[in-house]
């Protein structure tokens, strides 16, 4: 990602509902797919798949996966 990096804008905080949550059953986090952004006003063709899970040092946050849409 990072020799990609210049092509990807930070994602846009007014977006957030462009994010796709899932609560795990079990109450331990969720698993998370983010669309990535070229600009704050237009989306890649790329989204990243991400699992956040509680632990007792607090969240941990893990990529798993970017995917081509």
């Amino acid at each position: 990602m990072d020799s990609l990096k210049h092509e990807f804008s930070d994602f846009p905080i007014g977006k957030l509902d462009t994010m796709n949550w899932v609560e795990y059953a079990d109450g331990t986090g969720y698993s998370v797919i983010a669309p990535l952004w070229k600009s704050p006003t237009e989306k890649s063709d790329l989204s990243m798949v991400f699992h956040i899970t509680r632990q007792e040092s607090g969240w941990i946050i893990s990529i798993q996966d970017v995917h081509v849409l």
